[in-house]
């Protein structure tokens, strides 16, 4: 087994004794010592799967006396699950979890993150999830996976089964414009895009191009369709959509030279309207002179770039909450209808775009 999933079997199988009774409420548990010779792995393997529990309210680690199991862990709220998929590396996707995290946790619930398994199936881990107590999932579905609709459907639908109830974080399992019926909880996508079609073209943008990479999301077409119609309002503009590597020089002159030139440029994310201000900056390009450049997401370093972003603010800690509100409420009566649950976005307007 793989040695970063070594902590998931300890964690699983821990998490299942305590539960069934193995290990008393107040008991002490078998030494950090006793744990590695009993799996085969090292110290800060078992600690991880200890941390786990322990996020969990299931175990207490006291300094210099050991690892107890919580005496009233009976009386423990909910377990949810997040489903995230590279947590701790994503843009926009960490502070939003980090937000699911606090506000259910001020509410008094475990958290258990994970992710892929390349080792299981998605029916696998939804069964493992729920033997270990989870009883809802907050899903943010894959963006990047060779049949992503079809593994993200079937991991949904794997929790489903499994008993768990799913609320999908900020996009669908299904691609645009279709709609799955699990609840949905999300910036306003739409409603961003046509904040920065207005804010631009009645700033004097009369060519958009909007620029995203291959493989995008859902909410990528959203925020074009959006930016569409805040251009719309302007009779005498126009977008073009692009889809290509900003960080390839080839791309981004092939774009910026088009005749008659673009004096706009809408990018589906921050990062992509920084890898394009690089590449641009590095060919000569001067960004808001020679032509305006936006994101969306208002990410921690929009405002470190060489000339800084203008974005949609993403209400982060609105989605936290709202996202364990509805997954309150799927708990408490399972057969309400799906909802898809949007937050406005914030245009922040800085250099970029004059």
């Amino acid at each position: 087994m793989p040695q970063q999933f070594k902590h998931r079997a300890i964690f699983e199988t821990l998490h299942a004794e305590i539960v069934q009774g193995k290990h008393a409420p107040g008991g002490l548990l078998p030494s950090e010592e006793a744990l590695c010779r009993r799996w085969k792995v090292s110290r800060p393997t078992v600690a991880r799967a200890l941390k786990d529990l322990q996020i969990l309210g299931l175990i207490e680690r006291r300094a210099g006396s050991g690892t107890y199991v919580s005496p009233n862990i009976r009386a423990t709220k909910p377990v949810l699950g997040l489903f995230v998929e590279g947590l701790g590396k994503t843009e926009i996707l960490d502070p939003i979890c980090a937000e699911i995290t606090r506000a259910a946790q001020e509410r008094g619930c475990g958290i258990f993150t994970g992710g892929l398994a390349p080792d299981h199936s998605p029916r696998e881990i939804a069964e493992e999830w729920a033997k270990n107590g989870i009883r809802g999932v907050f899903f943010a579905p894959i963006e990047f996976h060779e049949q992503r609709e079809t593994y993200n459907v079937e991991m949904a639908r794997a929790f489903e089964k499994a008993g768990l109830s799913v609320v999908l974080v900020d996009r669908d399992v299904t691609e645009y414009p279709q709609r799955s019926h699990f609840d949905l909880v999300a910036m306003d996508n739409f409603q961003a895009g046509c904040l920065l079609g207005l804010h631009l073209t009645e700033s004097g943008g009369k060519r958009v191009a909007f620029v995203a990479k291959a493989q995008y999301p859902a909410t990528t077409d959203l925020r074009l369709a959006g930016v569409r119609e805040g251009v719309r309002r302007n009779r005498n503009a126009e977008v073009d959509f692009h889809v290509g590597n900003p960080q390839e020089i080839s791309f981004v002159e092939k774009v910026l030279q088009t005749t008659p030139p673009y004096d706009t440029v809408i990018c589906s994310n921050d990062l992509t309207a920084a890898q394009w201000l690089q590449s641009s900056t590095q060919k000569g390009w001067r960004v808001p002179t020679d032509f305006k450049l936006a994101g969306f997401d208002d990410v921690h370093y929009a405002t470190l770039l060489s000339v800084p972003l203008t974005t949609v603010h993403q209400p982060c800690r609105s989605i936290g909450i709202a996202c364990v509100d509805a997954m309150q409420s799927r708990l408490e009566r399972p057969l309400l209808p799906p909802r898809f649950i949007t937050l406005r976005g914030e245009l922040v307007v800085r250099a970029s775009t004059g």
